[in-house]
């Protein structure tokens, strides 16, 4: 593919000062110039605090005007359950829930000078063993689940009926041997965790983990949809499977004639919810009808009344937006992958910064208050604008008419064009979605089984 090329002095960062010499331009950058940006970006969140630079990933997006940087939490580095510091301000003992459609738990130790320790050798094991306890007692105290330890992510790895059996095992007791802990921690706590799966029956759960490892990756969307439309639409399934970030860190959902309205937090350190709204058979929509438009007002305010949330702000990203980026990854400007936008409809809602600690328990493992103040992205993400609901309701129902500025199309009198936004042949099905006014989404053209990288 080929991409424009920028000269180092013509890069456009505007969340992220790098080097003066670094300007703005419209110039996409060459793959070396991105890779320095992320290199510079990694080393300045080392120099802010070690742990930001363990806990965190930076790429670089793109949309048809400007670059960004993104910071986000690292694959399985996102839903921590719990932690315990080590004495001596030597760092953590962590532990995550997995995202792999496993019911299981990934114990790490986290130094802030060394990163992730990787050998048996380096943990304290009598913390380790304190961190197991409080662990159990806080979060598995009312299981029927026998716990089983494991050295890999996979259902059938060895199993070992306790932390003492696994260390005792070869794989951890060798004098060279790695630290690899995980622990099943059973299905019923797995949709604890993953909010999304309460609306799935356990049954179904179930089967869905045993696919997940046993169906080939490029038919494993297709097979989890047939099991339940909603399981299809939560995962990624690019080179192994994973649940989609967003679907680990939700704190809402609303099922709505027909439509999940989910509520989320930001892998990437904003102080926003995030609010996206899925049908189990079309998936994620591009765009609300006048119906859905009432229904996310209505979700929202349940939303509100749970958290007790008053006078709150929105950044929405509008269809005319979603597009124009689109059209400019079309035609060859940027990959797909770094594209600075989601196709998606996906609306913002500013909440406060305690919120954000109180539910994203990994902002612990770091100092929130620092990074916001010199880590330049994240202070990009705090000082965005925003705009009252009556404005953002303005803009999606002038969507829906289809005759206002922020409608890429203009007036939507083709019930095909209206419905999905792409031009393809629709299945039978979809085909039937679409006269009783559903939404498709993204998710169903042909490439449907290829992953998108949310951006902004």
């Amino acid at each position: 593919m080929a991409v424009a090329t920028a000269t180092a002095t013509e890069l456009v960062l505007p969340n992220c000062r790098l080097v003066e010499a670094w300007r703005q331009s419209d110039q996409a950058l060459s793959p070396q110039q991105a890779q320095d940006a992320v290199r510079q970006v990694t080393r300045r969140l080392g120099e802010i605090d070690p742990m930001l630079a363990h806990m965190l990933a930076a790429n670089l997006v793109r949309n048809e005007r400007r670059n960004f940087i993104n910071l986000r939490f690292r694959r399985g580095r996102f839903k921590l359950l719990f932690r315990r510091r080590l004495p001596e301000q030597r760092g953590f003992i962590c532990f995550f829930l997995c995202d792999n459609f496993q019911p299981m738990v990934e114990v790490c130790v986290l130094d802030p000078a060394r990163g992730e320790l990787p050998m048996w050798a380096d943990v304290p094991r009598d913390e380790l063993h304190a961190a197991l306890a409080t662990f159990q007692q806080q979060h598995l105290q009312t299981s029927q689940h026998p716990l089983s330890f494991l050295t890999a992510p996979h259902p059938d790895a060895p199993r070992y009926p306790s932390l003492d059996a696994l260390m005792a095992a070869p794989a951890a007791s060798q004098p060279d041997a790695r630290f690899s802990v995980f622990i099943d921690i059973g299905l019923a706590a797995l949709r604890l965790h993953i909010k999304l799966l309460q609306l799935v029956s356990l049954s179904d759960v179930q089967t869905a983990s045993s696919m997940a490892h046993t169906v080939p990756l490029e038919r494993l969307r297709r097979q989890l949809r047939g099991l339940n439309p909603l399981l299809g639409h939560m995962v990624f399934t690019r080179e192994v499977v994973q649940i989609q970030p967003r679907f680990l860190a939700t704190v809402f959902v609303q099922e709505l004639e027909g439509d999940v309205y989910e509520f989320h937090l930001s892998e990437k350190i904003e102080p926003y919810v995030i609010i996206i709204v899925i049908n189990p058979y079309a998936g994620k929509l591009a765009w609300l009808n006048r119906q859905q438009v009432a229904c996310l007002e209505r979700s929202i305010d349940a939303f509100k009344r749970k958290y007790g949330i008053h006078a709150e702000a929105y950044h929405y990203t509008s269809l005319r937006e979603r597009q124009a980026t689109d059209a400019f990854v079309r035609a060859g400007h940027a990959p797909r992958t770094s594209k600075a936008h989601s196709s998606d409809f996906h609306l913002k809602m500013r909440v406060a910064t305690a919120m954000l600690r109180d539910r994203l328990p990994a902002l612990s493992l770091f100092d929130l208050d620092k990074a916001r103040r010199e880590v330049e992205p994240i202070t990009y993400n705090f000082s965005r604008d925003n705009v009252g609901w009556p404005d953002i309701k303005a803009v999606l129902l002038t969507e829906v008419d289809g005759n206002g500025p922020d409608c890429a199309d203009g007036k939507n009198d083709d019930p095909q064009k209206q419905e999905s936004g792409y031009h393809f042949e629709l299945p039978r099905m979809e085909k039937e979605m679409l006269k009783t006014g559903r939404r498709m989404s993204i998710e169903e053209r042909p490439e449907a089984d290829s992953d998108e990288v949310q951006g902004r």
